[in-house]
């Protein structure tokens, strides 16, 4: 599986240039390297560059950028600035960003709760890191705090108690989370006015919940991500506004695949569901599940208190090892066009377009991958 995939690179670049508030003029470029830099540096040219993100951080203000190296960087790292992009995987000129060939990693230090912070700060970019975090209940790999804004893309965090826990708005894409004791990540943003975005995500190998929208969080969108052998796939408490579970790929997870116990309507469309356990779907909430067109396939049971959805199926994917439908899955073209409710939704987890462009049945195929 591709870990560095396309579509973040096409959104970035757009998302970079609505985030910088300031002319590229003003703003300024910070370069890390931590086998060579010296933070007495000033640290704006890729031949003198910074030793630590640290002293990068200190110096950037709004807008400015910080390109860090391939080495190894020890956490906490806290981002205190607002509309700052701090971007990994830079190859020893900065000429480069390549994250799989030039690993920028950053590690929690022994006993330190998070490997990297963003406080209450707004409009911050994460990008192209190795994200290692302790192990220990309570301890994560990556915080937004609860006043705060961020977008966090194309990471791979890894072996946490935690992934990701979002206690504020963000938007969480293209990551890699893996081998977390607890959760792969957890959602509990109070904030009304923006909804949670939890796109192309390859979420794995999690002790108890995948991905968790829990604690009154607002609404949260779940698009074209691939939850597989956590212990539950995806789990829904406590909402207060609706939650769109749309195109995601949900399977052997060792108990379930989707736990809804919302107070708000839980909407799903077009996902694929298969092989997790005792159930496909349980739903324990005071709200209802809406939707259609899913596949819900290979468990003990496929719905546990609630129905079938109108237009549901039930057959075997036919998937590879990377999860990719086979040609002769009946999971193909079963889907609905979603492309208006999302720009996410126009493209799937590898990047490619859904088949909605001139040529293509009008049809979205099941789960996050279009054959």
């Amino acid at each position: 599986m591709n870990y560095w995939r396309i579509i973040p690179q096409v959104v970035l670049g757009v998302v970079v240039a609505a985030m910088l508030s300031v002319s590229s003029a003003q703003a300024t470029t910070y370069f890390v390297k931590g086998a060579t830099g010296n933070d007495t540096n000033s640290g704006t040219k890729p031949s003198k560059p910074l030793k630590t993100i640290g002293a990068a951080l200190n110096k950037a203000v709004s807008g400015d950028t910080i390109k860090v190296a391939a080495g190894q960087y020890i956490g906490p790292i806290i981002i205190a600035k607002n509309n700052v992009s701090l971007l990994g995987g830079w190859n020893a000129t900065f000429s480069v960003q390549s994250p799989s060939s030039y690993p920028a990693r950053i590690s929690a230090a022994e006993f330190v709760t998070e490997a990297l912070a963003f406080g209450n700060t707004l409009n911050s970019l994460l990008d192209g890191f190795f994200i290692d975090g302790n192990q220990l209940y309570g301890y994560h790999g990556i915080t937004v705090g609860s006043l705060g804004s961020a977008r966090i893309s194309r990471n791979i965090i890894s072996s946490c108690g935690n992934g990701i826990v979002a206690y504020g708005h963000a938007i969480l894409e293209a990551n890699v989370v893996q081998g977390s004791n607890i959760d792969g990540v957890i959602v509990r943003s109070p904030d009304s006015s923006k909804r949670t975005i939890i796109a192309n995500n390859y979420v794995h190998s999690n002790g108890r919940w995948g991905i968790w929208v829990v604690g009154y969080a607002n609404g949260s969108d779940l698009m074209n991500n691939i939850v597989v052998n956590n212990l539950v796939g995806v789990s829904v408490g406590y909402t207060v506004q609706q939650t769109g579970l749309y195109n995601n790929t949900i399977m052997n997870n060792m108990d379930g695949g989707v736990l809804f116990a919302g107070q708000s309507p839980l909407d799903c469309k077009n996902n694929n569901i298969a092989f997790n356990g005792s159930y496909g779907i349980r739903n324990d909430g005071s709200s209802s599940v809406l939707g259609d067109n899913n596949n819900f396939h290979g468990h003990t049971n496929d719905y546990v208190n609630l129905v079938a959805l109108p237009f549901d199926i039930s057959v075997d994917p036919l998937v590879d090892s990377g999860f990719n439908l086979g040609i002769n899955s009946l999971c193909v073209d079963a889907g609905v066009d979603l492309s208006e409710v999302s720009t996410y939704l126009q493209r799937d987890f590898n990047g490619d377009p859904r088949t909605i462009t001139l040529g293509g049945d009008g049809l979205f195929d099941l789960g996050a991958q279009e054959q």
